[in-house]
């Protein structure tokens, strides 16, 4: 279960309903969240098939940011 609202009103019907009646809540709340990852990885995809410079792009950015973090972290 990934955390935020749904989850938490999941766990809520859990308290309120028990663990079987809030079953569906919680498969809803995961299948809606596998749609939007898979339709998000799908838009990133084409948008990179069609500008394969982009992705050099992102990578680079990653990079830095995650030395970043690190100088950060060491601070």
């Amino acid at each position: 279960a990934s955390p935020g609202p749904v989850m938490i009103n999941a766990m809520t019907d859990a308290a309120h309903f028990g663990l079987s009646r809030s079953f569906a809540t919680f498969m809803g709340a995961s299948l809606g969240n596998l749609i939007l990852i898979g339709l998000s990885a799908l838009g990133v995809a084409l948008v990179l098939a069609e500008f394969p410079d982009l992705f050099d792009w992102i990578r680079i950015l990653g990079g830095l940011y995650l030395v970043y973090l690190g100088i950060k972290l060491w601070m």
